[in-house]
C-alpha cells in the first residue's frame, strides 16, 4: 500500500477531498536499554538551534503566522553528520495562554506547511498555537527529497527511474539513512524545546499518526494528549498486506449497501456486480479519450478490469464518491460504459472546461517538480521501516482465498507494491520498529469506517497496547477525518479541551450512509 497510501493520503481531508472528488488519495539500528528506548541525542546538548525567518508560502494569512528553521544533525548516529534545516511554521493564537499542538502530516514524503492556507481556515486552529512541521526530507525543509524522475510516470515507476532519484540524492551528499521517523520524531521533540513549550498535543494524520507513535515512544516527556486520525501503527506490515486490505474494504461496501434498505434492494449482490464488471473488462478491455481533467491534455486509456479494481479502491478514500460507486457498477455491468472516462481521470468532452476537480476514482500524478509530496522522503522511510519486515511470498498466501474474479489482479498489486524499495538501497530498521508502542498518554483515536488505507483493524491493533485510548469509529467516513465533519470535530476540540473527561459521543449515532440508487 505504499504508493496509495503516500500520494493520496498525504494530508489532512479537507485539502484533498475538493467538494464530492478524492483527496487523492517508515529506521537504523536503535539502542535498547533496560528500560527502553535509548532515545537518539539532541540536535545539541545545550539548545536546539531554531531561527525565525520570513515566510516562503505566496498567502495571504487571515492570523499570525511565524516560521522558521531547525538545524539538525542529518544523522544522529554519525558523530560527523552534516546539518540540514527543518522548516516550521506557527499559527498563533490570539487567545490568551494558548495550549500548543504539533500538527503532523501524512505521506510519508508530504508537507504539513503547504496546508497552511486551508487550516488557517479551519476552526481548529483557533484556540491553539497550530505549530506545522515539514518533516526532513519534504516540503520547504532543506533538503528537500522530491523524485522528479518519477513524476508521472504512474505505480509504480520504472526501476530505472526509482533508481535514477536515488543516485542523485546519494551524489548530491544526502544520507539516506538519516531519513526515518526516530530521526523526524527527535527533530519534533528537539522543536518543542527549541520553541519553549512546556508541554503540547499532538495531532497526526494517516503517517502523521505513525510518527506520533514514534514520538510517544523515544519521547514521551512533554506530550500531553495525542490525537490520531486515520491510524498507521508499526506493527502491521502494510506491504504484504494490501492484498487482505482491500478485500476488508470492498467487504464494508457490500455489507454496507446490503444494510441499506434502498441499496440493497436495487443492487442486490453487489459483490457480483463488481465481479463481473471486472471480469467483462478483463475479457474485453475499453479504450477510453478525451482530455485531462488536471492538465487538459489529450489522453487515452485502455482500461481492463485490474484497473477497475484500482481505482474501486481509491474511491473508497472519498466519503462523497461511496455513494455512486454501486450505480456506477451496475451501469458497467449493463455494458454501459458512459462514465468509464471520468473514472479515469478524463473529461469526454474535449475543449468543455466546466467539469471541476479531479476524477471520480483515481489521484492525480503529482506534476514534474511538485515538492509538496517528496517520493524520496517517502521510500526513505518506507523501505526502512516496512520493507524488511514484509513478505512478497506471505503477501500472495494471505489472499489464497479470494475470489477468482480478483486473485490474479490482487497478486499482481502484491508485487508492485514491493517494486520500489527493491531498487531503493537503505539500511534495514531495527525490530522495533515493526513493534507496537506502549504508552500511558490520553489518545483519541478517530476512525472511518470505510477507510481503505488505514482500516479499523490498524487502530484496534493499536489501541491494544494504549490503554488511555478513546476510539471512535465513524460509520459515514473513511480516511483523514480531521477538519471534515462536525461530529469528529467536536468530539477533537473536547478532547483537547480536557484529554481526560468523558467524551460526548452521541452524534456518532446519528451518521448515516446513503446511496444514490438514480
Amino acid at each position: 500500500m505504499i504508493q496509495m497510501m503516500h500520494t493520496a493520503i498525504v494530508t489532512r481531508a479537507s485539502q484533498f477531498r475538493v467538494q464530492t472528488l478524492l483527496k487523492w488519495l517508515l529506521l537504523a539500528m536503535v539502542v535498547i536499554s533496560p528500560l527502553g528506548v535509548t532515545p537518539l541525542p539532541r540536535a545539541d546538548a545545550q539548545k536546539p538551534v531554531y531561527e525565525t525567518v520570513r515566510c516562503p508560502m505566496d498567502a495571504a494569512f487571515g492570523a499570525p503566522v511565524e516560521c522558521g528553521y531547525l538545524t539538525v544533525p542529518e544523522n544522529r548516529r554519525n558523530p560527523n553528520s552534516r546539518t540540514i534545516k527543518i522548516f516550521v511554521a506557527v499559527i498563533k493564537s490570539d487567545q490568551p495562554n494558548p495550549q500548543p499542538v504539533v500538527y503532523l502530516a501524512g505521506g510519508p514524503g508530504g508537507s504539513a506547511t503547504m496546508q497552511l492556507g486551508a487550516w488557517l481556515q479551519s476552526e481548529i486552529t483557533v484556540p491553539y498555537d497550530f505549530v506545522m512541521i515539514d518533516q526532513r526530507g519534504t516540503g520547504f525543509s532543506e533538503p528537500n527529497l522530491n523524485c522528479p524522475e518519477m513524476e508521472g510516470k504512474g505505480f509504480p515507476a520504472p526501476p530505472e527511474d526509482v533508481r535514477a532519484c536515488h543516485d542523485r540524492l546519494i551524489k548530491s551528499g544526502i544520507d539516506l539513512d538519516g531519513y526515518n521517523s526516530r530521526e523526524s520524531a527527535a527533530d519534533i521533540a528537539d522543536l518543542r524545546l527549541a520553541l519553549g513549550y512546556e508541554s503540547w498535543d499532538v495531532l497526526g494524520i494517516s503517517y502523521g499518526t505513525r510518527l506520533a507513535l514514534t514520538l510517544m515512544r523515544d519521547h514521551p516527556e512533554g506530550i500531553r494528549a495525542v490525537v490520531l486520525d486515520s491510524i498507521y501503527p508499526p506493527n502491521v506490515n502494510s506491504i504484504e498486506s494490501i492484498g487482505v486490505l482491500m478485500l476488508s474494504a470492498f467487504q464494508r461496501l457490500w455489507d454496507a449497501c446490503a444494510a441499506d434498505e434502498a441499496c440493497g434492494s436495487t443492487f442486490p449482490g453487489l459483490d457480483q456486480i463488481f465481479y463481473k464488471v471486472v471480469t467483462d473488462l478483463n475479457a474485453e478491455p475499453q479504450e477510453v479519450e478525451g482530455q485531462s481533467i488536471e492538465t487538459g491534455k489529450p489522453l487515452k486509456f485502455i482500461v481492463t478490469g485490474d484497473d477497475i479494481i484500482d481505482r474501486l479502491y481509491l474511491g473508497l478514500g472519498g466519503e462523497d464518491i461511496i455513494p455512486a460507486i454501486p450505480g456506477l457498477l451496475a451501469l458497467f455491468a449493463m455494458g454501459n460504459y458512459d462514465f468509464l472516462p471520468l473514472v479515469m481521470g478524463i473529461n469526454p468532452l474535449a475543449g468543455n472546461n466546466h467539469i471541476p476537480g479531479r476524477s471520480m476514482l483515481q489521484p492525480a500524478q503529482p506534476s514534474e517538480g511538485d515538492t509538496s509530496d517528496a517520493e524520496g522522503a517517502r521510500l526513505s522511510v518506507e523501505c526502512s521501516e516496512e520493507f524488511p519486515f514484509n513478505s512478497k511470498e506471505k503477501g500472495i498466501a494471505l489472499i489464497s482465498d479470494a475470489p477468482e474474479a480478483m486473485k490474479a489482479s490482487l497478486e499482481k498489486i502484491i508485487v508492485r507494491e514491493f517494486s520500489d524499495c527493491e531498487n531503493w538501497a537503505v539500511t534495514p530498521g531495527d525490530p522495533l520498529e515493526n513493534e507496537a508502542v506502549k504508552s500511558d498518554i490520553p489518545v483519541l483515536m478517530l476512525v472511518g469506517h470505510f477507510d481503505p488505507l488505514t482500516p479499523p483493524e490498524w487502530a484496534k491493533k493499536a489501541a491494544e497496547t494504549l490503554p488511555n485510548a478513546t476510539y471512535v469509529e465513524f460509520p459515514n467516513l473513511t480516511h483523514g477525518i480531521s477538519d471534515y465533519d462536525p461530529c469528529p470535530d467536536s468530539i477533537l476540540a473536547a478532547f483537547l479541551a480536557n484529554p481526560t473527561a468523558t467524551l460526548d459521543m452521541s452524534c456518532v449515532a446519528e451518521m448515516v450512509v446513503y446511496f444514490q440508487t438514480q
